[in-house]
C-alpha cells in the first residue's frame, strides 16, 4: 500500500506542508512539500520504512502518542553508529520510568527523502514487542514528526 505522509493525526496521513511559526522548525522551516510513501498494516498499526545513517529500512511505528521519535533496540543503535550523548527517563511504559540514552540530531529518511532531523530517544523495548508481536519493530515515529509539518 502506499500512503502521503501525514502529519495531520485526525486526517492521519495528508501531504507535508512546513511548520506554522512559533512551532518547530519556526519561520525558516523548509518549502512545503509532499511525499509518497509505502505502508504496511501490522495488527492495527501503520509501519513506515525508515532509514537512519543510510541504514536499510526499518519498521518504525508511526505514533501520534509518542511525544518524540524512538529508537527502540541499544543493539541497533550501537550497530548504526549511533551515539548516545545522554541519559534520561521516560514513563508511560508500566509502573514507574525507565532510563533510556539521547542520540542528537539524528536524520530520518524514507524512501531516499529526509523526513526529520530529531533528537532520538533510545529504549531497550524491541525484544519484549518482537516477542509479543511475533515481528521486530524498530522504532517509533512520534510527535516530533506531526509537530514539524502539521
Amino acid at each position: 500500500m502506499r500512503i502521503e505522509v501525514a502529519a495531520v493525526a485526525a486526517v492521519l496521513l495528508a501531504g507535508l506542508a512546513a511548520p506554522l511559526p512559533g512551532r518547530a522548525g519556526g519561520e525558516d522551516a523548509a518549502a512545503p512539500c509532499s511525499h509518497e510513501l509505502a505502508y504496511e498494516p501490522f495488527q492495527g498499526l501503520v509501519l513506515l520504512p525508515i532509514s537512519i545513517a543510510g541504514s536499510p529500512p526499518l519498521d518504525f511505528v508511526l505514533d501520534s502518542g509518542s511525544t518524540v521519535s524512538t529508537l527502540l533496540d541499544r543493539e541497533l543503535a550501537a550497530a548504526l553508529g549511533l551515539a548516545p550523548s545522554g541519559v534520561g527517563l521516560a514513563r508511560g511504559l508500566g509502573r514507574g520510568a525507565t532510563e533510556v540514552q539521547v542520540v542528537r540530531g539524528v536524520r530520518l529518511s524514507a524512501e531516499g527523502e529526509a523526513l526529520l532531523e530529531a533528537d532520538l530517544v533510545v529504549h531497550h523495548l524491541q525484544p519484549r514487542l518482537g516477542g509479543a508481536s511475533g515481528r521486530d519493530i524498530h522504532g517509533l515515529l512520534g510527535w516530533d514528526l506531526f509537530a514539524r509539518y502539521a
